[in-house]
């Protein structure tokens, strides 16, 4: 599993793997999803079983 380091300005690197499988280039716009809605719904354990596996 890859992980990413939110910088002090709030940016993240996408590891070069990541880039490479699914052909990312600079300049490509992305959507960022969030599976859960707010803070008391955030579950690492129950996301990683419904969206890692």
């Amino acid at each position: 599993m890859n992980t990413v380091t939110v910088s002090s300005k709030f940016q993240v690197v996408i590891p070069k793997e990541i880039r490479e499988d699914i052909g990312l280039r600079a300049g490509t716009t992305m959507e960022i999803i969030i599976p859960f809605c707010n803070q008391d719904d955030y579950n690492v354990s129950s996301f990683c079983a419904n969206y890692c596996s």
